[in-house]
């Protein structure tokens, strides 16, 4: 079961596209991507990391990608205008937390 997650997670793609509701302070839009991205395999990692300590803080349901459209969908509610990373990756996992509870 580890190893198929673990390999959900480094064979996942994503999309090259994000809402414009919410963007990083300063970045172009190439940055911006790459630095979502980044937080979107960050957070990927994080939960994998929690699942193999025997905990979940979300419960992503069968068929939903959590790609960087998906972070920036759930941060758009509650975010908007520009952001520094920091704020877009704690709304992110709290958001996640909110919406996929378990």
């Amino acid at each position: 079961m580890r190893a198929l997650l673990l390999a959900l997670v480094l064979t996942g793609t994503v999309p090259a596209t994000a809402q414009d509701d919410v963007w990083i302070a300063g970045a172009t839009a190439e940055q911006q991507h790459l630095t979502i991205l980044g937080l979107t395999m960050g957070i990927q990692v994080m939960h994998l990391a929690a699942l193999f300590a025997g905990k979940q803080l979300f419960c992503q349901p069968e068929g939903v990608a959590i790609t960087d459209d998906e972070i920036m969908r759930l941060v758009a509610t509650e975010l908007s205008g520009p952001q520094d990373t920091p704020s877009i990756a704690l709304t992110a996992v709290k958001k996640l937390i909110e919406t996929y509870p378990c």
